[in-house]
């Protein structure tokens, strides 16, 4: 059955500071004159303060001190019980609710019905994203859009215009529930999955806490502040996935194909394909299904979890769409767990690395847990492995114990940044806008969940005597998806590749403009010497494969290992990858503008003035065209070929020097240079000065070719 383990993944410590029954807190720890509650469910915050204990950094609360805290929470629960009695929560905090966003409305619409249904653990970690989130939405609306949110909950709660807004006393209670480890911390205790039905924590009690405390804050602001709040955009580019459950060449989009759904067939193999394929439902029921039949055999489960592995597979199950995404909310806490227990046990760690840790020790978590090398600190130090290995270089069992199929859809899923990241954005609640739509669609959907039945799958200790033949067939896909996937799609090296692939699509959709003769559209002048595959007069969106093919061969799979040949470049992918995008925005104003000129030319709707304008344009537009190609030869020639020095010993010593220091001083000016022009690039397009074009083209030739020197290129 499940693996055998410790019942409690709380230190004592922790345990005393949550665990407790409503039972057992003593009716004379508080000695309220009145309700906390008012009549609409609000915190009356004169007599919530006398509950409060004095949050101090150098001298953190006792467990005496919280006693206080706790017992509130037990009062809030029984006062609110009595309140919903004659009236729903979501009609008594309706005046609340509409003053959220219409995400975070439909997140709190999920959260207590989680609630009311007595699945107290999801409904906290539903709640924790709508509260902080809030958090999040008041400080981008107060403060505007172009100014630096914190990532990380305590850090939001130190934030000068929340601070004067929120109550300094509800600002006290939210880091007592959300805080550090030497208060009560809940939401990070459940969000890591240290919280086990066997730890009798009272989620309820502090489940109705948070969810006063969210509806204090969305009251204040509905009746002191004028306007909606401001909802902050999360999207960025990012990732993207293809469906990869696809049986049927039907599946695949008709031409004109996205670029990214190109690239994935190239790059990654005739398996993937687009992103509108119908048979998408009913192949995640089939998984989830086939997931629900392993829980109990699988010793991936850690023990005591069963009935949370099933109740979080039933928001997929079932036909209320509006908490599909529960599913993952409810999942991530397990599967990061169980990963914990896996990483600790194989890698003969200490064994208090599977529990929550007392203050000054941070919690180990799926960043730690993916990377390949161990920690030296987790040891012991009389450990074998400490021992017999480089402290530095001690490898991750882990890795070598699931393979690469699925450590490496791990990574993409979990750990690099351009990835979707699913666990550290879910519990932030910036993936909040899939709650109260159907995710079964979703790309990513289907590889989270084939990523779980390939995890439970491949610690099953009775697998062929307990699945049918149905789920047999889903086992088997979910094998071959995992055998296909042999590398990552979201480490700095692939993106760096995939975003210069993505110029050549929106190449393509400028080539094809009806305004330009079969030769003119183009005129590249190189910035330095080598060959690049940015031949680029015949590209057209039919040979937009082929060209990326081309890429592909020409540009490593891999980032270069040679210390001479990584010499700065691979040290600052990201710094390379913005100035792609720069070059891509580019790319694409240019485009618009041109093609928006055309088609008011075609109705007759440009004025005499704009029509001479744009008469001018055409001539000039080939070779302005062709500076931002030659800029992206640069960028392929010092990155994705890998720029080098002569290939001497002191140029290896230099690269061992420069990959341990960070980018050499040539690299950071070739960035700096060709920053500088793309900006310059798009402000005087943007302000139609063609005329400074040239002059600044002119500059960063003379400063690469005094830099060129210092590069040669064996392309």
């Amino acid at each position: 059955m499940t693996h055998s383990g410790p019942s409690s993944f709380l230190p004592p410590v922790v345990r005393d500071l949550v665990c407790y029954t409503p039972a057992a807190v003593s009716s004379s720890v508080l000695e309220l004159t009145a309700p906390l509650l008012t009549p609409s469910g609000i915190l009356s915050l004169d007599v919530f303060r006398t509950c409060l204990p004095t949050l101090n950094s150098e001298a953190p609360p006792t467990l005496d001190h919280l006693e206080r805290f706790k017992c509130a929470c037990v009062i809030i629960q029984s006062e609110l019980h009595r309140l919903t009695l004659s009236q729903p929560l979501h009609e008594l905090y309706s005046d609340a609710i509409l003053s959220m966003d219409p995400t975070s409305a439909r997140s709190t619409t999920a959260w207590f019905q989680l609630h009311l249904q007595g699945l107290y653990d999801q409904a906290m970690l539903v709640g924790s994203t709508v509260l902080e989130q809030l958090l999040v939405n008041i400080i981008h609306t107060l403060q505007g859009p172009d100014k630096f949110i914190p990532f990380l909950v305590r850090d939001l709660l130190a934030v000068p215009c929340l601070l004067k807004f929120v109550d300094r006393d509800l600002i006290s209670a939210m880091k007592i529930m959300m805080g550090s480890p030497t208060t009560l911390n809940v939401r990070n205790l459940l969000w890591h999955g240290f919280i086990t039905p066997q730890e009798n924590v009272p989620l309820d009690a502090y489940g109705s806490m948070i969810i006063v405390i969210t509806m204090t804050i969305a009251s204040a602001w509905e009746q002191h502040l004028q306007g909606p709040l401001q909802a902050r955009n999360t999207s960025r580019r990012s990732y993207f996935f293809t469906h990869p459950l696809a049986t049927s060449s039907a599946d695949v989009d008709s031409p004109p194909e996205r670029f990214d759904v190109i690239y994935e067939r190239v790059v990654f193999g005739s398996n993937t394909v687009s992103t509108t394929r119908p048979q998408s439902t009913s192949a995640i029921v089939k998984i989830v299904s086939a997931i629900l039949s392993l829980v109990r055999y699988s010793s991936f489960v850690t023990a005591g979890t069963d009935r949370q592995w099933i109740e979080a597979c039933r928001h997929l199950q079932s036909d209320h769409v509006e908490s599909s995404f529960v599913f993952v909310m409810a999942t991530l806490p397990l599967v990061e767990h169980s990963l914990r227990q896996m990483y600790v046990s194989l890698n003969e760690c200490k064994e208090d690395r599977k529990s929550a840790l007392i203050a000054g020790e941070y919690y180990l978590t799926l960043d730690v847990i993916l990377e390949a090398y161990v920690p030296s600190e987790f040891f012991v130090p009389s450990s074998p492995r400490l021992i017999a290995h480089d402290p530095a270089r001690i490898p991750n069992r882990l890795c070598e114990e699931l393979g690469p199929g699925l450590m490496n859809m791990m990574k993409d899923m979990f750990m690099y940044v351009y990835g979707p990241r699913l666990r550290d954005r879910t519990s932030h609640g910036e993936f909040n806008t899939f709650i109260g739509h159907d995710i079964k669609q979703e790309p990513w959907l289907e590889f989270f969940s084939v990523l779980i039945l390939g995890l439970l799958q491949h610690s099953m200790t009775a697998e062929n005597d307990m699945c049918s033949s149905e789920h047999r067939a889903a086992l088997d896909v979910a094998h071959t998806c995992l055998h296909n996937y042999t590398s990552t799609r979201f480490d700095e090296w692939t993106v760096a590749r995939r975003e210069t692939m993505r110029c050549f699509s929106l190449f393509a959709i400028y080539r094809d403009l009806d305004i330009w003769l079969d030769a003119s559209w183009i005129e590249i002048v190189p910035l330095i010497k080598g060959v690049s595959v940015f031949s680029l007069e015949n590209l057209d969106s039919r040979s937009l494969p082929g060209q990326l093919s081309r890429a592909v061969m020409a540009w490593p799979i891999r980032a270069p290992t040679n210390p001479a040949q990584a010499i700065g470049s691979m040290n600052n992918l990201p710094a390379w990858i913005i100035i792609v995008q720069r070059i891509q925005d580019c790319i694409s104003k240019v485009t618009l503008k041109m093609s928006s000129l055309s088609e008011q030319l075609q109705k007759r709707q440009l004025s005499s003035r704009s029509r001479k304008q744009f008469e001018a344009m055409k001539p000039v537009m080939p070779k302005l065209m062709g500076m931002l190609v030659s800029c992206l030869c640069l960028v392929e020639q010092c990155v994705l070929v890998g720029a080098k020095k002569e290939p001497t010993a002191s140029a290896i010593a230099d690269g061992l020097h420069l990959l341990a220091e960070g980018a050499s001083q040539e690299d950071i000016q070739v960035r700096s240079r060709l920053t500088m022009f793309v900006d310059k690039f798009a402000s005087n397009f943007e302000r139609a000065k063609l005329n400074l074009m040239d002059p600044a083209w002119d500059d960063l030739a003379k400063g690469i070719a005094s830099l060129e020197a210092s590069y040669v290129y064996d392309v």
